[in-house]
């Protein structure tokens, strides 16, 4: 998957991930660096569920000038792995979620046939054998509860008349303090919105935001 035919749009479109702008600055050198280096480079991303390391990665490949020479791959396989050979061009290879056995045979290939890696994973990976190769790691923490709660009033201002008081603080509390995603609350708060259009509610209490919550947590 090449992000060249995306670049345009978030170049003059782009707006920051909330409270990521620091793994912004060093994923975004990092995608520079590794063109610019004579050997291949490898970055480990890590952190757990949710914590946007898959976007904040997506972003900053579709706005560099090297877009379309950054391919993304989702759990991938072994066979892809032999095609690195016979193409020794200088790439960025983005490996999201990759089996854990693949790893070492991933950075092994990349040296080989020239290509630098970003490899995302929810834990720190050690990786040996790299002897001449850049290694760098970004872990990405939680969100705090703070932060989420104003993540969802940015993302739902206008909608902020639906709310009592009580809704979103108990979506931000249940994703802090139960580890989820923040793309859940969301879900949560977006299910919530389609149902007051259709109900005869004036406002999104707490009891409709928490029978949606634990429908979803539950599901």
């Amino acid at each position: 998957m090449s992000f060249s035919s995306r670049n345009s749009f978030f170049c003059s479109n782009w707006t920051p991930l909330p409270y990521r702008e620091n793994e912004i600055l060093n994923i975004y050198r990092f995608i520079v660096s590794s063109f610019e280096s004579e050997s291949p480079m490898v970055l480990s991303v890590c952190g757990e569920t949710g914590c946007g390391k898959t976007s904040t990665v997506k972003l900053c490949s579709m706005m560099s000038d090297f877009s379309d020479r950054i391919e993304y791959h989702e759990n991938m396989d072994e066979n892809y792995i032999i095609d690195w050979i016979n193409d020794d061009h200088r790439k960025l290879i983005i490996i999201d979620r990759p089996k854990s056995v693949l790893i070492i045979p991933l950075i092994t290939e990349s040296v080989i046939s020239n290509k630098s890696l970003i490899v995302i994973t929810e834990k720190p990976i050690k990786y040996t054998h790299l002897e001449g190769v850049s290694l760098n790691y970004i872990s990405f923490r939680s969100y705090r509860y703070e932060e989420i709660r104003a993540i969802f009033f940015e993302l739902f201002g206008s909608f902020k008349y639906c709310f009592d008081n009580q809704s979103i603080d108990y979506v931000s509390q249940i994703v802090t303090f139960n580890g989820l995603p923040l793309r859940t609350g969301i879900e949560c708060v977006n299910i919530s919105i389609k149902q007051l259009r259709s109900s005869k509610k004036k406002k999104i209490d707490h009891e409709m935001i928490r029978a949606i919550v634990e429908k979803i947590v539950l599901e």
